[in-house]
């Protein structure tokens, strides 16, 4: 069973471990991670909690996380660090304890290089091979 919602206590503690856990992140992410929290926990958690891996439905959460994250005035890879974080702050309060290792290791092999990816292709540093032969 999934963990319920955390309160705005628990998320406001919850914040700050993860602001002083991780040195990539400012104090003025705070209200980032929060706002973040908020708008994709319900979308996210179930997903984590089925325990499937469903690469559109994670295509279009991480399209939907960077539109949002690209609103907010921090560095980008402050930003890429706030998708993350949010990511493993719905894994620890929607996901059964047992389970939420081996998710937070996928979340950084794959959802951490796919926000890369998305990022160069956004930014067109990166041209794949096969438009670059035929376009």
């Amino acid at each position: 069973m999934a963990a319920q919602k955390m309160n705005t206590r628990e998320l406001t503690v919850a914040i700050d471990n993860v602001l002083s856990k991780n040195a990539k992140l400012s104090s003025p992410s705070r209200p980032l991670v929060a706002r973040m929290y908020e708008t994709f926990r319900n979308k996210i958690g179930p997903e984590l909690a089925s325990g499937a891996f469903n690469v559109t439905f994670w295509t279009d959460v991480i399209g939907d996380m960077m539109a949002l994250a690209k609103t907010f005035n921090v560095p980008g890879m402050e930003k890429k660090e706030i998708l993350l974080e949010v990511i493993y702050l719905v894994i620890d309060s929607e996901v059964p304890e047992d389970k939420r290792e081996a998710l937070r290791t996928a979340m950084s092999t794959v959802i951490s290089p796919a926000i890369d990816l998305a990022i160069q292709f956004s930014h067109k540093i990166v041209t794949p091979k096969c438009l670059s032969k035929c376009c």
